[in-house]
This record gives structure tokens, sequence and C-alpha cells, in this order.
């Protein structure tokens, strides 16, 4: 790629950078998928009207997107409601 005068070359990432970023990453992403299946299993009960059940999981979701954005705050990723959603 040429560059022009006075211009800077992009920052070259070590392996191990790229392979950490990746982790965080999946992490990320495995975080997103038990929020999504554990409200899942949530609008599951709700048709069941198994109250305690239900308390139960409201616990565990809140406390899953708190950590959830607590991760991604971090190691500087944003996080979004989107993908959280079912």
């Amino acid at each position: 790629i040429p560059y022009k005068p006075g211009t800077v070359a992009p920052k070259e990432f070590s392996k191990e950078e790229l392979d950490h970023q990746r982790q965080i990453e999946a992490n990320i992403r495995q975080m997103e998928r038990t929020i999504r299946l554990k409200k899942k299993q949530l609008a599951l009960y709700n048709e069941l009207g198994d109250k305690i059940a239900i308390k139960n999981l409201k616990a565990q979701i809140n406390k899953l997107v708190a950590h959830y954005k607590a991760y991604c705050e971090k190691y500087g990723y944003a996080w979004y409601q989107y993908r959280i959603e079912v």
C-alpha cells in the first residue's frame, strides 16, 4: 500500500495481541448468547406462570447483563442492547 508523505502507517499487532482481542470478542458473544437463552427461558416460564422460576431467572438475567456491560467497558468495547434482546 503506498503511503503519502506525512501519513502514519497503520499499527501492527502481534499474534498475542490479536489472539487476546479475539478471545475478548468471543467471550462477549458467548455472554450475549447466554443472556438471550435466559430471556427465552423467562418467556417460557411466563407462559407457564411459574413465579419462583420467573423471579430467579430475572435475577440471573440482571446479573448477566451487569457483567456483560462491565466486561465490555473494561476492555473498551461497546455493548449493544439489540444483541441481547429476544
